[in-house]
């Protein structure tokens, strides 16, 4: 016996009252499954039950010294050795992975562990060049950081220094207030301070031209040794002798 059309209708009601039921049953056991899911934090990615962060966040690096180095202010310095440290500090909010030293455009090296460090051989670098010096730390996102940049000169050149007054083997009268000056100059670093001294005793420290010294001649007669010691900013010292003698009247030379 077949069903009419009024039977077919009766049935698909009775089905659709069926799904309501059961649909109100699990929203009400499940009361957040037609919300509105707030949007995802932009520092991380999520799945089910999993919520990783994204890192962008670069190390901070900080070169700390260069092993042999005059730093003339906080970006410029000299160096002369044959072999230099350069160190840095890094930190990350979530970890260093490594940290890449550099000159110019080549990498001198690489440290994965603090202390961040590597080696400069500078036995090739030619006198008077010039010279970036910086470090660049990575984390494990591969975000990375760079140090400032630091200018380094090379200078092995100690300065050309001559004491020009008084003449060497000379007469000085005793008691007398003696001039002494000395000829100085450096082509790389330039000239950082001249020390005079008699008999090995300092008398001046002269730090800017000219280099000037008074030097009040002492009452004993006899011979004096005054040299004078010229040292460039890069730390090169360079040294000039002569001997007068001190006498109580001055005779020709």
């Amino acid at each position: 016996m077949g069903i009419n059309q009024k039977g077919v209708t009766h049935i698909l009601v009775v089905i659709i009252l069926i799904l309501g039921l059961l649909a109100g049953l699990y929203l009400a056991q499940n009361p957040t499954f037609f919300r509105p899911r707030a949007s995802e934090p932009k520092n991380s990615l999520s799945g089910p039950g999993v919520s990783v962060p994204i890192d962008r966040t670069p190390p901070v690096v900080n070169i700390t010294k260069i092993t042999g180095a005059v730093m003339i202010n906080p970006t410029n310095g000299f160096i002369k050795g044959d072999r230099v440290e350069v160190l840095a500090t890094a930190t990350d909010n979530v970890g260093v992975k490594q940290v890449d030293f550099y000159i110019d455009t080549g990498t001198i090296g690489s440290s994965t562990a603090s202390p961040y460090y590597a080696v400069w051989n500078t036995k090739a670098v030619v006198d008077g060049s010039k010279h970036l010096v910086y470090a660049l730390g990575k984390d494990a996102a591969g975000n990375r950081g760079s140090s400032v940049y630091l200018n380094i000169t090379m200078d092995r050149t100690p300065p050309t220094l001559t004491i020009s007054a008084p003449l060497d083997n000379s007469n000085v009268i005793i008691g007398s207030v003696q001039p002494i000056t000395a000829t100085v100059s450096d082509k790389v670093s330039g000239v950082g301070s001249v020390v005079f001294q008699v008999n090995n005793a300092t008398i001046c420290t002269v730090l800017a031209s000219p280099y000037n010294c008074n030097w009040t001649v002492p009452s004993q007669a006899g011979f004096y040794t005054i040299t004078a010691t010229a040292t460039d900013k890069a730390g090169n010292p360079t040294t000039s002798t002569i001997k007068v003698y001190a006498q109580k009247f001055r005779t020709s030379n």
